[in-house]
């Protein structure tokens, strides 16, 4: 999806995603632990990325980070990223 992005983009992207790294992540993995130990069944449509793991994404499909804004700074999942479109 990046890719495409980095193709149809004149300049830049906006993204908007979970990360880890914060109270909430943290959280909601104890909790799918909890309910993995008791054989319920993982909420397949929500997905926690690792911070290192995406921005080294955005860097692959030809992005730079510049700037990210966190909704409420180290509690909350969600993180917007503007990218802008390399050579």
């Amino acid at each position: 999806m990046l890719r495409e992005f980095h193709r149809v983009t004149r300049d830049t992207v906006i993204v908007s995603l979970w990360v880890d790294g914060n109270f909430k992540s943290w959280r909601r993995k104890r909790l799918e632990k909890r309910r993995a130990a008791r054989g319920g069944n993982e909420n397949q449509n929500r997905f926690v990325v690792a911070r290192h793991t995406i921005e080294a994404e955005f860097a692959e499909a030809g992005f730079e980070i510049i700037g990210a804004q966190d909704f409420l700074p180290g509690y909350a999942m969600w993180r917007v990223y503007t990218l802008r479109k390399t050579s």
